[in-house]
C-alpha cells in the first residue's frame, strides 16, 4: 500500500497481516479523499482505530496540518510510528482503547476517520458517534467505514448522513453536523 497523492505521494505505508486489522482498499480511500479535498487543507485530523494509519497519512500528505492517530494494538501503534518516521506534520500517536481516549479528549477536529473492526455492533458504533460529536468543529465531518452487512447505525440527531458508498463488502458514510 502506498500515499496515492500529494506531497508523500507513493510513499510505502507498512500494515499488519492480521485479519483484525484491514488496510483501507485503494479504490475506497481515493473516494474518499476526492470528496474531501476541499476540507483537507489545514485540517486537524483524527484517526480512530487507526491501524497501519494510511487515513490519517494521506490527510497529511494532501494538506491536513495534523492528525492524532488512536490506536489500542502495541503492534499497529509500532507500524503507524515506522510509517511516520519521515513525516514532517505534526503528528500524535496514541496507544489506547478509542473510548476510553474519546471520553478523556477535549479537542475539536475538523475531520474524523471512525474505522472500528467490523465485528463491532452499530450499537457499539452508535454511541461511539455520540461521544465523539463533543470532538467535531461545526463544520467537520465523520467519516465511518462499516462492513456492507453491518445493521444501519443509529446516529445521534446531532448529525446527519452527508454521502454514502459502497465498496464491494465495505460501506462508507460521511456525517456532518446538523445545521440549526
Amino acid at each position: 500500500m502506498r500515499v496515492i497523492a500529494g506531497k508523500y505521494k507513493g510513499l510505502k505505508i507498512q500494515t499488519i497481516n492480521k485479519t483484525a486489522t484491514r488496510p483501507v482498499m485503494s479504490k475506497m480511500k481515493e473516494s474518499i479523499f476526492s470528496s474531501l479535498q476541499f476540507e483537507l487543507n489545514n485540517a486537524e485530523v483524527l484517526d480512530l482505530f487507526a491501524g497501519s494509519g494510511s487515513l490519517g497519512l494521506e490527510s497529511l500528505s494532501r494538506g491536513a496540518f495534523s492528525c492524532v492517530f488512536v490506536e489500542i494494538s502495541k503492534e499497529a501503534v509500532e507500524i503507524i510510528t515506522e510509517n511516520l518516521k519521515s513525516i514532517e506534520e505534526d503528528v500524535i500517536i496514541e496507544n489506547n482503547d478509542v473510548l476510553t481516549w474519546i471520553n478523556q479528549s477535549k479537542n475539536k477536529y475538523d475531520l474524523i476517520f471512525v474505522d472500528p473492526p467490523f465485528e463491532f455492533s452499530s450499537m457499539r458504533v452508535s454511541l461511539l458517534l455520540d461521544s465523539i460529536y463533543k470532538n467535531l468543529k461545526d463544520t467537520g465531518k465523520i467519516i465511518v467505514h462499516r462492513h456492507s452487512s453491518s445493521d444501519r447505525t443509529n446516529i445521534v440527531k446531532k448529525l446527519e448522513l452527508d454521502k454514502e458508498k459502497t465498496f464491494g463488502q465495505s460501506v462508507l458514510s460521511i456525517y456532518k453536523k446538523v445545521s440549526i
